[in-house]
């Protein structure tokens, strides 16, 4: 309802030596303010926080009459009683003062410059300015016996005296009744029916503390001896045989009273630092407790020893918040019913020990301005008085302007103080203009308290806009209003749409609820608060703000002050007023205002006419009468709503009427036909007009009413009235089907039939206007906020079958249920409500005379469907509970719905002291086990819940290793992994290193890379020591040879994060290999204690090792992890997975994949199959199959000239003629051979580059600038040629490339199959790019003397396969393969020279032939040498072929 925000404002009185302050009270429209020292009355005015004049009383006054004590305002504002110790009742007139020239503008404005005061600047020279009043002092009274309280009662003051007597005094000073009323002759009873009453025997005990209340027919008291009782009159004559107490039973520790008279409340302060609220019994009129206000003993241990008694409780001026002061200092607020909204005791005082006691607010007295936006508190000093000015301040100037003297009483001159009002901006977001001028606010106030302590400190509030105008709209938005400031939490939607500058108007429904929709997600999340200025034009003369209203997509917001109204458009950032200012100030704003479709719907009073009207304006249009439409009412208007196209409104003769809105449409101007529907009288079911807190129409009911009528149309069913906390429901009367039709033949409306009372100690409700099947449960449900009672829903309970309606059966069911948050806004369709909370931070640049830190305001948000289906299930209604349920699980946190729904009944059942004889938990996990996200919230809830409880969870919801399989079943490894946690609690460490590694593997096989490297990191934190019978290990011998290498980024920028894989720029070290635990030898398990030896003496080793844990254990046991992922990668290479193995090496931590495949390149990564590699590498990568141009398709298949070879086209795999010279000779060719196809001319970076065909060689044909691409006899020009050849060439390109991402990645790999020596791998890969450079790299370095002549047979093999392949299935890579010709005889040479030199070796080893062993040699050398000759001239003649 009711929150603090920002600085807090601090007070002084300009004045020499005014005394101690002792009490603050304002006027009845809390204009004006009384501050009251021991010797002085200072008058205050309320907006701006000036003083106007003081009464300084002489010394002679205060020693004779005693000094100021308490004050109290005649209800006119006419006259001021003051109170004094010596019992003494002191008199002063109130009126304006006609010896100033301009009355309404005692204050001028001086900003050091010589200027004429400026009349937009605080409005004080148009009549709405700062009044001047003289105080005179009219008489005094001596009262019998020292004054306790006083009290206004009308035209008359109720004084209580010290000796027990209550006594009435007028406001000439007369005594109105010559024989007071002593205490001890009232009749006192516990209620006014049946029981007897007594009279106090005890003569010395009086009524310390009074107040009044008109509505309630009575007065609160506390009595000295700590008793509360509530005394019945009457009449107001309080005469004593019409006087009737009434005790507050079980209450002896009375402090303070204070009456709420809306919601017909009495709360008394109690000296354990708790309060407790009193309401009337109807019936038998006893006082019954309604429920308590207290701090929770969780959040602030010790509040009674360390706050000490609640001695201070004020009500705000509309009654929906009551603040209180303890003894000891702090402050705190609460709701009408109860719930806390703001404590000071937990706020940042510094850091200091003492930081409390030297800042906590120490209240003497405190009082609430005008619509509650802030709160005068008279802090007490630590001296105990407000010392004066004592020096030239140059931030105000003091210049006299009148002086008044009178008896012996001296009046100060009013002075004429400098404030400054700085324009406000409407387009401008602040929070409150204290916060938005922080630094300049501290440097002024810490200069005043450098000179004078704090008299008065003033806090600031925002306050829902439901307190006063509870409207639907503004119930679906978190809105709040502060004195110049609304603050307006919708989400990104509005945020959106106010940067936008397009019309909001032009918007039609549809796309606004599709706006909508898409931003509920923000909407949940988003804390940031639109913040939207007031205008000063407006406030200047209309403040304060009583109403605001926003429309259902909070894009437009309306205002209304002390006078007219003013709008806000979102979108375009600008305020509408009223351009005839004359129209403004003939309306005040009385009932509330609200939004239909375009125009704004308010009731007012008509100050020109003196009659009471409703009005519409449309937003369209400018603010104007001319636009409006209008409706007089009879009465005033208290309340108004509206529902759909109807209205209703509560006026102050306790009659509800209620309207029809019709849109004219075809009409120049905007007009709408308001028309009465019907008038229902209230007055015997309200005991006052204003106890009403809010009406609305409704399509509730309760289906207890006998209908005749079996098919109902959907309309305003009921009604809805919220009187003094007390719901009550009216619904239409169907017990007869005869319709009534009016004069003009339109059917009558039916008639209501008495309220039914459907809760208590309701603060808000909220109702959906959605109709939506789908959520029918959550839409047609009435939401309501019941203070510390938490929040209730009344909730329609739909039969399983249309033909299952049973009379007997209940058709809806009111759940109660708590929450940790103030509610503010329900969201219907997200099961979520929104709310508000403060937060306090400290700067230590304040002074220490501040007492409240920063105060910031923060949204807040609490899911509520785990509240409803708990309470569903516990009155065994779960088929309910399913279809809430269903509607709900598309929601994003359904999952966490069911999780609290378990975790709060798990923590309520397992810690239960009391035996529980029918458990809840079992249908909540039954009730789960209905959806999928039944393991997620058992692991979730028991991850989050102690280990203690776990065996009281999982003996009902099954056991942990079971529910782990049914996550792997389910394929939900993330939820297994979880498992874990619980089965390393639960179980042997060896069965969870089993269960890990289970769950491992599979991780590994559906990729769940994070979660793989997660379970090597948990089964690393397992310690060996825990597990039984730890097997022997075996570790394959390490490749001593293996050098480090740097492995290369995947992309030029080494922080490049977009590829799928990365590896680390480190050193790549041979890793260690574990094998199988079959194959765990006893012979090898030496060779492991050896290499345990060595390693122990590896610094870089130990530091792995968590300490307290053998060196040999944790080595065995990081073999054994070894293994699980030396067999996956196994696996994924026998798969010729390279994609996978690539993402499986760089998601795993410090898996050093080179020297993996160094290791396995014999083993594992050798490449049986080449075909069926090359296809897996086009999958994984997304690599397209090369394509063949119809060019060189056709030089494939037509013979050369000498019949032995056919001509070809390479495109870009040979030489290419760039600007008409040809590289002709070998090396040339080679050279251009091993260009890869990316760093060839294309058609984008042509320029003057000329590519020309090469022509077979033929004698008959001479070669010309003319070609045919085709080999057919036309010729085309050269021109056209070159394009068709260019454009041709750069096609091919395209389609043969894939992505560049993958071209990337395949480069990478390329690089790193050549560093672990697995030239199988890059040879494929070399072919898959279509780079013949590549090729060449690869054949290069298998002529290398340490390279496998294994694994270059199986090369050769392969390349022989995927050339018969490419002649029989993919025609597009014959060019290329014929391109890498010279390579696939390179790679059969090298085959061929070590079968001759293993032969040769063979022959020098065998005795025979060693005589004739050199002759043979030379003759195999010549052969060799012959055969390189040959093929080197068929290499030569084939690098001559033409190109097309």
């Amino acid at each position: 309802m009711y929150f603090p925000i920002g600085w807090s404002k601090s007070l002084r009185i300009p004045q020499e030596d005014p005394g101690i302050p002792v009490y603050i009270i304002s006027n009845r429209d809390r204009s004006l303010f009384v501050i009251l020292t021991t010797s002085s009355l200072c008058l205050w005015f309320c907006k701006p926080s000036v003083q106007i004049i003081s009464f300084r009383r002489s010394k002679r006054s205060t020693s004779e009459l005693g000094y100021n004590e308490k004050a109290e305002w005649r209800p006119d504002s006419s006259m001021i009683a003051v109170s004094t110790t010596k019992g003494c009742l002191i008199f002063y007139k109130v009126q304006l003062d006609d010896s100033v020239g301009n009355s309404q503008c005692i204050y001028s404005t001086k900003d050091g410059r010589k200027s004429a005061p400026k009349k937009d600047i605080g409005d004080l020279l148009s009549g709405e300015g700062i009044p001047a009043i003289k105080l005179t002092q009219v008489s005094y009274t001596a009262v019998e016996g020292g004054i306790a309280s006083i009290i206004c009662i009308r035209d008359e003051l109720l004084i209580t005296t010290k000796c027990g007597l209550l006594q009435r005094i007028k406001w000439d000073g007369s005594v109105a009744n010559k024989t007071p009323v002593a205490l001890n002759t009232i009749p006192f009873s516990v209620d006014l029916q049946f029981s007897r009453s007594s009279t106090l025997k005890d003569t010395h005990v009086y009524v310390s503390n009074i107040e009044y209340s008109p509505l309630l027919g009575g007065f609160a008291i506390v009595m000295s001896n700590g008793k509360a009782a509530f005394f019945t009159v009457q009449t107001v004559k309080f005469d004593a045989h019409q006087v009737q107490g009434i005790w507050a039973q079980e209450l002896n520790d009375a402090t303070c009273v204070a009456i709420n008279h809306k919601y017909r409340l009495i709360a008394y302060g109690r000296e354990n630092g708790e309060g407790v609220v009193y309401l009337i019994e109807e019936i038998t009129g006893a006082l019954q407790v309604s429920h308590g206000i207290s701090v929770s003993t969780r959040d602030y241990p010790d509040v009674s020893h360390m706050a000490g008694a609640l001695v201070i409780l004020k009500w705000t001026p509309d009654g929906s918040a009551i603040v209180g002061s303890w003894e000891r200092g702090g402050i705190c607020l609460w709701s009408v019913f109860g719930a806390l909204l703001f404590c000071s005791l937990g706020g940042e005082y510094g850091l200091s020990e003492d930081a409390f006691k030297h800042h906590s607010l120490h209240i003497r007295s405190m009082e609430w301005g005008a619509e509650g936006y802030h709160l005068w508190v008279m802090p007490e000093t630590e001296q105990n008085q407000c010392q004066g000015q004592t020096g030239d301040d140059k931030s105000e100037q003091f210049s006299p302007s009148h002086e008044l003297r009178g008896g012996d009483a001296d009046l100060q001159p009013v002075p004429d103080v400098v404030f400054s009002t700085r324009k406000k901006s409407p387009l401008k977001n602040k929070v409150l203009s204290n916060t938005n001028s922080v630094n300049s606010e501290i440097k002024e106030q810490r200069l005043e308290h450098k000179e004078n302590n704090i008299c008065v400190v003033q806090l600031q509030f925002v306050k829902s806009a439901l307190t006063v105008n509870a409207c639907v709209n503004n119930g679906e938005h978190v809105f709040l209003q502060g004195e110049d400031s609304l603050y307006l939490s919708t989400g990104n939607f509005v945020a959106n749409n106010a940067t936008s500058n397009c019309d909001y108007q032009g918007r039609n429904a549809e796309t606004l609820r599709t706006n909508m929709t898409s931003s509920q997600e923000s909407v949940l999340g988003g804390k940031q608060w639109k913040v939207i200025g007031v205008p000063h034009s407006y406030l200047a003369s209309n403040w304060p703000v009583r109403y605001v209203a926003v429309d259902k997509v909070g894009q437009h917001i309306a205002i209304a002050g002390k006078y007219g109204l003013a709008h806000y458009d979102m979108s375009s950032r600008k305020w509408k007023l009223f351009g005839n200012e004359t129209q403004e100030k003939d309306m005040v704003v009385s009932g509330g205002l609200s939004w239909w479709k375009e125009f704004i719907c308010l009731s007012c009073y008509n100050l020109l006419d003196q009659a009471d009207e409703i009005r519409l304006y449309p937003k369209t249009h400018k603010l104007d009468n001319m636009f409006s439409c209008v409706t007089k009412v009879p009465s005033q208007i208290l309340l108004l709503n509206l529902f759909h196209d109807t209205l209703i409104v509560l006026c102050a003769d306790c009659h509800l009427m209620i309207f029809s809105l019709n849109y004219k449409a075809g009409l120049a101007l905007p007009s709408v036909e308001i028309r009465k529907l019907q008038e229902v009288a209230i007055g015997s079911f309200v005991p006052h007009p204003a106890s009403v807190v809010s009406i609305t129409l409704t399509s509730l009911r309760t289906e207890t009413v006998t209908s005749k009528v079996t098919d109902i149309e959907p309309g305003s069913e009921s009604i809805l009235m919220n009187v003094s906390g007390k719901l009550l429901l009216f619904q239409r009367d169907r017990s007869t089907n005869v319709q009534v039709r009016n004069s003009d033949g339109k059917v009558k409306p039916m008639p209501f039939c008495s309220p039914a009372r459907v809760a208590s100690s309701v603060e808000l409700m909220w109702i959906s206007s959605g109709r939506d099947e789908g959520k029918k449960y959550l839409l047609q449900s009435l939401w309501l906020s019941c203070g510390m009672h938490g929040m209730k829903v009344w909730l329609p309970l739909f039969p399983k079958r249309e033909a299952d309606k049973r009379g007997f059966l209940s058709k809806r069911i009111m759940l109660p249920f708590k929450i940790d948050i103030f509610p503010l806004a329900v969201l219907f369709e997200d099961a979520v409500i929104l709310g508000c909370s403060n937060d306090g931070v400290c700067f230590d640049i304040r002074s220490q005379s501040d007492r409240v830190p920063f105060l910031t305001l923060e949204r807040t948000s609490q899911i509520y469907i785990n509240h409803i289906l708990r309470q569903l299930l516990r009155r065994n209604l779960g088929f309910h509970a399913l279809e809430i349920a269903r509607c709900c699980i598309n929601l994003p946190y359904f999952s966490h719905c069911l999780e609290l729904l378990l975790h709060e009944v798990l923590e309520e059942e397992a810690t239960s002291k009391e035996p529980i004889p029918d458990p809840l938990l079992p249908r909540v996990l039954a009730f789960i086990q209905e959806f999928p996200q039944f393991l997620e919230a058992v692991v979730h809830c028991a991850r989050k819940t102690e280990v203690a409880l776990w065996s009281y969870l999982f003996s009902t919801a099954g056991n942990p290793r079971d529910l782990f399989q049914e996550c792997l079943n389910a394929e939900k490894f993330e939820t297994a992994g979880s498992y874990l946690i619980i089965l390393q609690n639960l179980e042997k460490p060896s069965i969870s290193r089993s269960l890990t590694k289970q769950l491992l593997n599979l991780a590994l096989e559906n990729q769940r890379w994070n979660l793989a490297r997660n379970l090597v990191r948990f089964l690393k934190a397992i310690d060996p020591r825990d597990i039984e019978n730890v097997p022997p290990y075996n570790v394959p011998p390490m490749n001593k040879a293996a050098k480090p290498y740097w492995t290369p980024p995947m992309s030029p920028h080494a922080e490049d994060t977009t590829n799928p894989f990365q590896f680390t720029n480190e050193p790549v070290y041979s890793r260690r290999l574990s094998i199988t635990e079959a194959e765990f030898l006893n012979k090898d398990y030496i060779r492991i204690k050896e290499k345990i030896k060595a390693t122990k003496s590896d610094p870089s080793t130990l530091k792995r090792i968590s300490p307290g844990r053998d060196v040999s254990d944790a080595i065995l046991e990081e073999f054994c992890i070894d293994s699980v992922l030396h067999k996956h990668a196994v696996k994924l290479m026998s798969e010729y997975k390279l994609k996978d193995l690539a993402c499986f090496a760089s998601n795993m931590e410090n898996y050093q994949l080179v020297g993996w495949l160094r290791h396995e390149k014999l083993k594992a990564a050798k490449v049986e199959n080449f075909t069926q590699a090359l296809k897996q590498l086009h999958g994984d990568f997304q690599w397209p199959y090369p394509i063949m141009t119809h060019s060189a398709f056709y030089k494939l298949n037509q013979p050369i000239n000498n019949g032995d070879s056919m001509s070809y086209s390479t495109s870009s795999y040979q030489d290419l003629s760039l600007n008409g010279s040809r590289k002709s000779s070998s090396a040339n060719n080679l050279e251009a051979l091993q260009q890869p196809l990316s760093d060839f001319p294309r058609i984008g970076s042509a320029g003057n580059i000329r590519l020309k065909t090469k022509i077979p060689k033929d004698d008959s044909t001479e070669a010309s600038d003319n070609c045919s691409t085709s080999g057919d006899q036309d010729s085309i020009e050269d021109g056209s040629c070159f394009d068709l050849v260019v454009l041709e060439q750069f096609t091919q390109e395209l389609a043969n490339k894939g992505p560049h991402q993958s071209e990337m990645e395949l480069r990478f790999l390329l690089q790193i199959m050549m560093e672990g020596d697995c030239l199988e791998w890059a040879l494929l890969i070399a072919i898959l790019l279509c780079d013949a450079m590549s090729v060449v790299r690869v054949v290069n370095a298998a002529c290398l003397v340490d390279t496998p002549i294994e694994v270059v047979g199986r090369m050769r093999e392969g390349m022989s396969f995927l050339e018969f392949w490419a002649e029989t299935e993919c025609f597009g890579y014959k060019p290329f393969f014929q391109a890498i010709k010279g390579q696939a005889i390179q790679l059969n040479k090298i085959v061929e020279q070590n079968l001759v030199t293993s032969k040769m070796d063979h022959t020098l080893k065998s005795p025979k032939t060693s005589a004739g062993s050199s002759d043979q040699l030379n003759s195999l050398r010549v052969d060799t040498q012959s055969d390189e000759l040959n093929e080197n001239g068929i290499e030569d003649d084939r690098n001559t072929c033409n190109i097309s």
